[in-house]
């Protein structure tokens, strides 16, 4: 046991450091004790994993380690919100909130000897720069691909493949919030002329991890997406997140997140301002999966505005929750 604090002790202070928490101080001595107590948690264990086996060992330091350092996220992020929720504020967004580049170029970094990713780099430049093309794809399954979106307030968004050898900075799209934006891109197009007759505009920005806006209610979630209704002299905000789904549940603090926002809106004061925020399931998770492990109804899920990527009108409902209205029922693809 001695053996296994020690190890706990280790990662969790490596844990801390990766997550900023400077003035969190760890205790190893009430490790035994919080571990047995099972008023924080609750966990599921098939018995063969379980079961008291040498084979086992590492597998219950895993779970200590991933149980000690979810509670280390909840006591840090419950005396943040202490000392912040009497000092929110709404304020305007500036270059110095971290989301808006400090240039108006990206840098790809790539190895010289790659002639072939930095032919299709060359390519992928031209074509954005001549505007010859709104959406760039590679040809390359490790390449870079761009997509130019008006309501982005920067543009392009890279997109890079999968096991890409390419560094860019500002961090580029991954395949689900590449695959969002080039929807969305789509459906504003198809309803730009309705969009203009209600005098409505919408406004989109990567939200940057640990840079943008992040939420210590939802146990520091920064979403990837912030997306901005504006109408007269009205906002509505809308957090969406592209989100892989099959590693958490019906309580993770993202997902109850939908509904804690409104605290948050509650606390600003501001007549003019509505929050509200969105879970993108990607294609590859399906509601029925969802439904079955979670125990949910498809109309809970919209409740909590988990939407489904792998629905054809995804983009409709989404937009049901940005102007104010529940989201619609899936129509599944064909």
């Amino acid at each position: 046991m001695a053996a296994l604090e020690r190890d706990l002790e280790r990662d969790l202070e490596r844990y801390r450091r990766s997550r900023g928490y400077a003035n969190l101080l760890i205790d190893a001595s009430r490790f035994p004790a919080l571990l047995k107590s099972q008023v924080w948690y609750t966990l599921l264990v098939p018995d063969n994993q379980w079961k008291l086996h040498a084979d086992n060992f590492q597998r219950y330091q895993s779970m200590a380690l991933e149980l000690l350092s979810l509670l280390m996220d909840r006591v840090f992020n419950y005396h943040r919100r202490a000392y912040l929720e009497p000092r929110l504020e709404l304020v305007a967004l500036e270059d110095a909130r971290g989301n808006l580049p400090d240039t108006k170029e990206y840098q790809l970094i790539v190895d010289g000897s790659e002639t072939a990713l930095i032919d299709d780099i060359r390519q992928m430049k031209e074509a954005i720069e001549q505007q010859r093309q709104a959406i760039y794809r590679s040809s390359k399954a490790n390449g870079v691909s761009a997509i130019q979106i008006d309501a982005h307030l920067y543009s392009p968004l890279l997109h890079l493949g999968k096991d890409s050898r390419i560094r860019v900075e500002p961090v580029a799209l991954n395949d689900s919030e590449f695959r969002f934006v080039e929807d969305l891109k789509g459906w504003l197009e198809r309803n730009q002329q309705a969009l203009a007759e209600r005098g409505e505009q919408l406004y989109l920005l990567r939200n940057l991890v640990k840079q943008g806006i992040g939420f210590f209610e939802a146990g520091g979630f920064y979403p990837d997406f912030i997306l901005w209704q504006v109408q007269d002299d009205r906002q509505r905000i809308v957090f969406v997140d592209p989100h892989g789904l099959r590693h958490t549940g019906p309580k993770d603090e993202k997902i109850e997140f939908g509904e804690r926002i409104k605290e948050v809106e509650r606390r600003l004061k501001s007549e003019h301002v509505e929050l509200e925020s969105v879970i993108l399931a990607p294609s590859s998770t399906t509601r029925e999966w969802i439904i079955s492990h979670w125990g949910m109804t498809a109309e809970e899920l919209r409740t909590k505005h988990v939407l489904f990527m792998s629905d054809s009108n995804y983009l409709d409902s989404l937009m049901q929750v940005v102007a104010g209205q529940p989201a619609e029922a899936a129509t599944m693809q064909p």
